[in-house]
């Protein structure tokens, strides 16, 4: 079942014509809880192309989306999409070659880093996008000729990128790049895996997590580059995570299951678990740590895409919410009043207000009937 419950479509009236962006208006959506105690007015913001990655600047002023579909006989050319959130509209895209992967924003919103391939050098780039100007400032050449990135993270302070590539032709491991931001130059490199996946750097700044396609993760130690741990379960083949603001505890999804796993991150131990109601695509922390939300890709039984676990009874806390669509990358702003979600498969961003419809009450239960026995 996909979730199409509650859309009643209706337009605000503002357009996204501009050329860059879909040349439709912004739509406002009457999302529904799946358990329908409740409902969440969503806006949805048509997009030209694919999105597959999100982040929002620290003021809440724009959305830069990765996006892919640029031309119709290769998929994987794509570029940057950028959303004013005032008004809804699509206000620039920048063509950054081939597979636009990983995205991150620089503390002072001034800086989007997103990773790609040159299409005519075939090699891996990180790209450095003014917000200014919304313009590519420059670009860096991580690791080795011809190795593809896949994924980037910033330290707590914006002065260093790391980023993850998979092997290049002729050897055997993945590594992880670390590039100065201010120099953007490569200072530091370590090989971690056959075929990394994501990187999560944890608030401290003190540790990265790298997941591995079809293998165990990798726990780096960033101050010394050195592999610390190869946790197990859940950290193995595609997993994301998100980490308290205090760095005790992670919440780790896989693509392969339905569980959203509570992890000390001390011992690497699974503490608990809470039950979804499909294979889960990604995971971001709220800036308090009172919630973790958590989307769920299309198709799946009871349509849901955005959730909510309470961080201290480890259980779902609001009503979710469905539409009709998909749900494969989120952001939330920094103030935790809005989450903004990829919609792949309808090629739009929704935007969805925070925090998310409560829980109906209970229902009282019946009293119990006396036992008819002596």
């Amino acid at each position: 079942m996909s979730g199409e419950t509650g859309e009643t479509g209706t337009s605000t009236g503002i357009d996204t014509g501009t050329g860059t962006g879909a040349g439709a208006k912004t739509e406002t959506d009457a999302g529904t809880g799946a358990d329908r105690g409740g409902a969440a007015v969503l806006t949805m913001v048509p997009l030209s192309h694919r999105p597959t990655g999100v982040a929002v600047t620290p003021d809440g002023r724009r959305v830069y989306l990765t996006v892919r579909g640029f031309h119709p006989d290769d998929l994987d050319f794509g570029g940057l999409t950028v959303v004013d959130t005032a008004t809804g509209t699509v206000t620039a895209t920048l063509d950054l070659g081939l597979n636009p992967g990983g995205i991150a924003i620089s503390p002072d919103g001034g800086r989007v880093y997103v990773t790609s391939i040159d299409p005519v050098r075939r090699e891996g780039v990180l790209n450095v996008v003014d917000t200014a100007t919304d313009t590519v400032a420059a670009r860096v050449v991580p690791g080795l000729h011809a190795t593809p990135p896949t994924d980037v993270a910033l330290s707590p302070d914006g002065a260093l990128a790391y980023v993850v590539t998979i092997p290049e032709p002729g050897r055997s491991s993945g590594a992880l790049d670390v590039v100065d931001t201010a120099t953007r130059t490569v200072t530091g490199r370590i090989t971690v895996a056959l075929d990394p996946f994501g990187i999560t750097v944890t608030p401290d700044g003190r540790r990265a997590y790298v997941s591995v396609s079809g293998d165990d993760g990798v726990e780096v130690d960033l101050s010394t580059l050195t592999v610390t741990r190869r946790p197990g379960f859940p950290f193995s083949s595609e997993f994301r995570m998100a980490v308290t603001p205090d760095g005790a505890r992670a919440y780790v999804i896989r693509t392969d299951n339905q569980d959203v796993f509570v992890v000390d991150l001390a011992t690497l131990q699974v503490t608990g678990a809470a039950a979804t109601d499909g294979l889960t695509t990604d995971v971001v922390m709220a800036p308090d740590g009172r919630r973790v939300y958590v989307t769920q890709r299309q198709g799946e039984s009871v349509g849901l895409r955005l959730m909510a676990i309470d961080t201290v009874t480890g259980q779902v806390a609001d009503s979710p919410v469905s539409w009709s669509g998909d749900a494969n990358a989120l952001a939330i702003t920094p103030d935790g009043t809005r989450a903004y979600v990829a919609d792949q498969h309808a090629n739009r961003l929704v935007v969805v207000p925070l925090p998310l419809p409560p829980l109906p009450p209970a229902q009282p239960q019946p009293p119990a009937r006396p036992s008819s026995q002596p």
